[in-house]
């Protein structure tokens, strides 16, 4: 239980700082395309500069929260199936 709740707090710490560092420091992260960023205009219905502010943290709160994610729980499992398999 309290690994479960301290693994969720990692995801949480974790998604905040990468979107932060993303929004503040963008050219340290890899940029979507014009073509997805044009799409994804669209697809929102962004008419303003405030609401594509709005769809640029979205965007980067979710990419950081997928990163995270696979941070916190695809990369430990990986290491233990290599560890076990170089045995």
């Amino acid at each position: 239980m309290k690994i479960a709740i301290f693994k969720s707090m990692m995801v949480v710490i974790i998604t905040l700082i990468t979107s932060f560092l993303w929004l503040r420091y963008p050219y340290f992260f890899p940029n979507i395309s014009e073509e997805q960023a044009i799409a994804l205009v669209k697809y929102f219905g962004t008419s303003s500069g405030e609401e594509l502010a709005d769809l640029e943290m979205y965007l980067a709160l979710f990419c950081s929260f997928i990163f995270s994610l696979l941070l916190i729980f695809v990369v430990p499992r990986c290491q233990k199936l290599l560890t076990k398999a170089s045995r």
